[in-house]
């Protein structure tokens, strides 16, 4: 299933870093117990083993909390920017902090990354921030200053969501919820057809003027 832009719930991280935590722990008293056994290896003169296992249980546990202090970075980041109203978003300064987050926090390339880049959950990290770097653009299309009620209705009716678009707590959210970066061409279409019908309205009413 798609991840898509929906946040992760506060109790999956929550019980999330609880497991980290708790494994981490029962790592820890196990390489006490390994550092015991080796000290007894070097008494008697043998081989020290290397516990190469607990080791990579270890770096496993590091990656976890890695991935999900992203998880969480951009759940709180994305939390932050859903309730801003219609009239309030700024999306240039929404797509710098996209882009930002692809550069740095979400990049596969880049070297702390490198172990977690192929991981279920990263993939679907990357998914969320591509899919809203999708939708600011389509969200400043629908700022245009010809989107008629009449618009509004047709974008409910292609995105087969209903959204309060004429009310004063119309928000960010509300355009997240109609998952967007899956109507790219239609809502292009929509916005340029507002404004095709704009222009067609002004002439008629110029024509209906002289005559």
């Amino acid at each position: 299933m798609p991840y898509h832009i929906q946040k992760s719930s506060p109790d999956v991280i929550e019980e999330s870093y609880a497991k980290i935590s708790d494994y981490y722990a029962k790592t820890g008293a196990l390489e006490g117990s390994a550092a015991e056994l080796n000290n007894l290896e070097t008494l008697f003169d043998m081989q020290k083993s290397s516990y190469k296992l607990l080791k990579d249980c270890r770096n496993d546990l590091c990656n976890l909390k890695q991935l999900w202090d992203l998880v969480a970075l951009i759940d709180f980041q994305f939390e932050a920017w859903k309730t801003t109203l219609w009239d309030k978003i700024d999306v240039g300064q929404l797509m710098t902090l996209i882009k930002d987050m692809q550069t740095k926090q979400c990049n596969p390339q880049s070297p702390q990354n490198k172990d977690i880049k192929n991981w279920k959950a990263f993939l679907g990290l990357n998914e969320r921030v591509k899919n809203m770097n999708t939708i600011l653009p389509l969200i400043e299309q629908l700022h245009s200053k010809f989107m008629q009620e009449r618009h509004w209705k047709k974008l409910m009716r292609i995105t087969q969501q209903n959204i309060a678009f004429s009310s004063p707590k119309f928000c960010l959210d509300d355009l997240i919820k109609l998952e967007l970066f899956k109507y790219s061409e239609e809502v292009t279409e929509l916005v340029d057809g507002a404004q095709k019908e704009d222009k067609i309205e002004n002439k008629l009413n110029i024509i209906q003027s002289i005559w």
